[in-house]
């Protein structure tokens, strides 16, 4: 029984799976992007993350593992380690996006498209993102307090002229009563 398992099963066994996994990085790693259904995806991304993982740890043990886990192909390895782990920069996790397209035509399955992040958002990118969001935050809240301000003047200034006429009326009928 598969109690507490967690893994995508894809194929029908642990040999299968490991080799479709192996397939579709090592054409995620040379091509950066590949379409295929979304339970594979779902599978890539946390293969992918592992084997970013191992590459980020630069010494020899680790290297190898990376080219092991990659079927031997040491090409798509240190196509890995060169040139996309200097984009990723210090990043933990998350290092795949995807997104659903349409089913596929002929069995209607749901499909997705896989892209290794070209560059990753660093924590000063965030931080001026942050200062740029308070700053329109702070300008479209001064905007709404101005024009409330200026309704409220609008206000106060036609509301002191209606109660005097009201008062002028209500002298002027007095008189008009006390003179019959």
């Amino acid at each position: 029984m598969r109690h507490l398992k967690k893994k995508y099963r894809l194929a029908g066994g642990k040999d299968e799976r490991r080799a479709l996994l192996k397939g579709l990085a090592i054409t995620l790693i040379k091509h950066k992007h590949l379409t295929t259904t979304i339970v594979k995806a779902k599978a890539l991304k946390a293969y992918f993350d592992k084997l970013v993982t191992l590459a980020k740890k630069n010494d020899l043990h680790h290297k190898r593992l990376l080219i092991s886990r990659l079927g031997n192909n040491k090409k798509a390895a240190f196509k890995l380690i060169n040139e996309i782990l200097p984009n990723l920069g210090n990043k933990v996790s998350g290092f795949t996006t995807f997104r659903r397209l349409n089913p596929r035509k002929g069995d209607n399955t749901l499909l997705a498209e896989v892209k290794i992040l070209e560059k990753a958002i660093t924590k000063k990118e965030t931080v001026s993102q942050k200062k740029v969001t308070q700053k329109i935050e702070k300008k479209t809240s001064q905007v709404k307090a101005e024009k409330k301000n200026k309704v409220v003047k609008k206000e106060k200034k036609t509301a002191p002229n209606s109660v005097k006429r009201e008062v002028k009326k209500g002298k002027e009928e007095k008189k008009k009563e006390t003179k019959k």
